[in-house]
């Protein structure tokens, strides 16, 4: 079975003029589907509000799963560029047939800005459990 690559990137309303004059203007041709989603309300979300907004993008990762289940996921923060004729597509699909879930390195610590998911029951569970089980511990860590 031939798995679609789509491309998501989950967005507050401070980055739609960043998203529409550089994001898209440089998604490659081969990027079988592109999808916006946006936080309404959650620009400058203070501190003690953090895991409010990373339950909100981590729900809306778990449903964008559902919907795309047996194909693969590549979430990008919306000030990605990229390079002029890339080819990720392949390069990403065929990762994704190894490992279920792909961050990019930078060096010293991983980009989770930049991210692909192989949309299977075993990567959905392990979403579903940050959001009701390790999240709600944020709550009670005031250092976070």
């Amino acid at each position: 079975m031939h798995k679609k690559l789509s491309v998501i990137t989950i967005s507050t309303k401070s980055y739609i003029n960043i998203i529409n004059d550089y994001f898209l203007s440089t998604l490659p041709d081969s990027v079988d589907r592109m999808k916006i989603l946006y936080l309404n309300n959650m620009d400058n979300v203070p501190r003690n509000k953090a895991a409010d907004f990373e339950i909100k993008k981590l729900e809306m990762i778990i449903e964008e799963m559902k919907i795309n289940m047996g194909h693969n996921l590549f979430f990008i923060d919306g000030d990605v560029v990229f390079s002029h004729n890339g080819h990720f597509k392949d390069e990403v699909n065929k990762m994704l047939e190894e490992y279920d879930l792909l961050f990019q390195f930078n060096d010293l610590w991983y980009n989770f800005g930049v991210f692909a998911i192989s949309c299977t029951e075993k990567t959905l569970e392990f979403f579903e459990h940050f959001v009701n089980v390790e999240m709600p511990k944020c709550y009670d860590n005031t250092s976070l």
